[in-house]
């Protein structure tokens, strides 16, 4: 509750974007129907997504995987691109480091992902210490023990690895050194509750509940919805999408973000990164980019 004299605090618009990369598109869209092409397509809708965020003042979060900052070819390569983003006060988070399904990993594998993902994406960024944040490939796992909920294709229980349920993807991501992680998690028996669950500490790192993939009219009525209550609203989609004829194309976004840029100028919206909205600030460093 603001102070007698003191401005209400905005709500806050958090875009995350899970920026799959050439490697991320091969492992879990295109492994057996190839096609070159949205490989190239992604490439551009980010660098896209990057003038509107100029154009319209709006820093974003792009997880991607460390592969597309590793010395390889184009299109799986993408170092100018993440510079740039960082560079423009984005915020860089990992995405793993091949979009793996981390359920199915041993102890030793996921913390190789984890740490080599955060050091890669860090180099390509320009700044060590800059990737504080983790999205889950698939948004899995998505069981969460202490939480009550468990869900069987995450075959958590066989083999019980590091990266099977929530609890333990959360501490592994906090022994490599970073701190908070999207979750994709709604509590048992929540049907029709909190569609704007806040975010909250657990496990050592800021937990970041997933609340829409998308930017059609339902992600316009949420945005609605944490303007008027002032909250915070995290909002998803893939970069790939901007050129196809779903909830992700290009009309939605631009819209959806010309909105969010409109609420902003009447003082009733801050639109930011993950890093800032849940995390304290570093001395010294550009990460999380800023409020707008």
């Amino acid at each position: 509750m603001a102070r007698t004299g003191e401005q209400p605090q905005p709500a806050r618009l958090v875009i995350t974007w899970d920026f799959d990369s050439a490697q991320g598109q091969v492992g879990a869209t295109y492994p057996y129907h190839f096609r070159s092409l949205p490989l190239h397509q992604e490439l551009e809708a980010v660098a896209i997504l990057r003038d509107e965020g100029a154009r319209l003042g709006a820093p974003m979060t792009f997880a991607t995987v460390g592969f597309a900052a590793e010395d390889v070819p184009t299109p799986f390569a993408a170092h100018d691109l993440l510079r740039g983003l960082h560079d423009d006060g984005h915020e860089v988070a990992s995405h793993s480091w091949r979009h793996e399904w981390l359920p199915h990993l041993t102890t030793q594998q996921l913390r190789r992902s984890l740490v080599r993902s955060k050091l890669v994406l860090e180099q390509a960024a320009g700044e060590v210490g800059s990737v504080r944040g983790l999205v889950p490939p698939f948004n899995r796992p998505m069981t969460w023990l202490r939480h009550g909920i468990v869900r069987p294709g995450d075959r958590w229980a066989f083999p019980p690895g590091a990266g099977a349920t929530t609890d333990t993807l959360l501490r592994a991501a906090a022994g490599a050194g970073y701190e908070w992680m999207r979750v994709s998690y709604r509590p048992l028996f929540s049907k029709g509750g909190d569609p704007l669950l806040p975010p909250f500490a657990e496990g050592g790192v800021m937990v970041v509940p997933h609340h829409y993939d998308g930017w059609d009219g339902k992600a316009d009525r949420l945005l609605d919805q944490a303007v008027d209550q002032r909250r915070t609203f995290v909002l998803s989609g893939h970069p790939a999408g901007l050129f196809r004829p779903l909830n992700e194309r290009r009309e939605l976004v631009v819209g959806l973000l010309e909105k969010a840029a409109r609420l902003r100028d009447e003082g009733r919206l801050a639109i930011t990164t993950v890093a800032h909205a849940v995390l304290p600030p570093v001395a010294g460093s550009t990460t999380g980019g800023h409020d707008a």
